[in-house]
């Protein structure tokens, strides 16, 4: 996801299931930024998704999305991958999920970007609804992995003697994202996507 300088920015985090409700917690965050992966300093290719509806967002190549492809079929893809014509689920002004289908993608190159982690797995971004996973060939596969990372936020709150995962978090990638890629590289590279 792209972010502006100097901006406020307000996000809704929501789940991929119109049925599920409650409270969504971000797990990660430092000072005004949700990330697991930062960089504030690199140039970066972005694909810009437009929609009918006018719903615009900036993407990295492999930060997935969900769609309803031209095909039919609903899937977590690299935003390098979205076609024109695939549909993208927003919200509406009546504050309802719906698809919008892409009329327009654009391939950008920004300053800078960030990695927000949530314990749905998806955030509600410019009203449209992006995963928070990047470089995985399965949204729901990242998901399960980072099931104790989401366990660790959880007792942090509970028990004194753990620190948050917000806390301290000045580098690149987030400690916790560090291991688990290494992990994920030594032991399932199969699982990751990196080009």
């Amino acid at each position: 996801m792209f972010l502006q300088s100097n901006t406020q920015y307000y996000m809704r985090v929501t789940t991929f299931s119109p049925n599920v409700t409650g409270n969504y917690t971000i797990i990660i965050s430092a000072l005004n930024r949700v990330n697991i992966q930062q960089n504030v300093i690199t140039t970066t290719t972005f694909h810009t998704l437009q929609t009918e509806s006018n719903h615009t967002i900036s993407l990295t190549s492999l930060h997935l999305i969900p769609i309803v492809s031209v095909k039919g079929n609903l899937e977590y893809i690299p935003a390098k991958e979205v076609q024109l014509g695939d549909y993208l689920f927003v919200l509406s002004d009546q504050r309802k999920l719906i698809r919008s289908k892409i009329i327009r993608i654009e391939i950008e190159l920004k300053l800078g970007y960030y990695a927000p982690s949530s314990t749905s797995g998806t955030l509600m971004v410019n009203n449209v609804l992006v995963s928070s996973y990047a470089n995985v060939h399965s949204h729901q596969l990242a998901h399960l992995a980072m099931a104790p990372l989401r366990l660790y936020h959880y007792l942090s709150k509970y028990l004194p003697i753990i620190k948050g995962l917000d806390e301290d978090n000045k580098e690149e990638f987030h400690w916790t994202a560090k291991t688990m890629f290494h992990l994920a590289q030594q032991y399932f590279p199969f699982l990751l996507r990196l080009s």
